[in-house]
């Protein structure tokens, strides 16, 4: 898992004003419709900076870019695939492992679990934020240990 960052746009025909700035960052990922996807957070901040008095700039995005996930059904209402990989929108899901609990026992949590997944990745699970508490309910019913991991957004 990456953490990215995108800048949004409030339209395409601004390219033209963005462009030139781009020039001045190392970090560009990729342009993907509107939105300009960058690794580092020391660029977008100069180009906020840069591009504040155009008034351009729509929202910025933390993203995580996942390594060979699975992707389930919902995962278009919390990210998006682009020529580069798999991207969750940060301030929308919660991560979390599975650390014990009987093989059984997981599989059956597994099987609760994935009417809200959002996907998997190196064996982490991504959920909407919102579902948190429903999935450590499930896995304390299933005695199964989950870690939820705290994501900068």
């Amino acid at each position: 898992m990456d953490n990215l960052i995108a800048i949004e746009l409030t339209n395409d025909e601004q390219y033209e004003i963005i462009k030139p700035f781009l020039t001045i960052t190392t970090s560009l990922v990729e342009k993907f419709g509107l939105l300009y996807i960058f690794s580092s957070p020391e660029d977008v901040q100069l180009l906020e900076k840069e591009l504040a008095e155009f008034k351009i700039i729509e929202d910025i995005h933390p993203l995580r870019l996942l390594q060979d996930p699975i992707l389930y059904e919902n995962f278009h209402d919390y990210g998006f695939s682009s020529g580069v990989g798999h991207y969750l929108y940060a301030n929308m899901i919660a991560s979390f492992a599975i650390t014990t609990g009987d093989p059984i026992d997981i599989e059956m949590a597994l099987l609760q679990f994935h009417e809200h997944l959002i996907a998997c990745s190196n064996n982490i699970y991504y959920v909407d934020w919102h579902h948190r508490a429903l999935i450590e309910k499930i896995a304390n019913s299933y005695n199964v240990k989950i870690n939820f991991f705290e994501l900068d957004k």
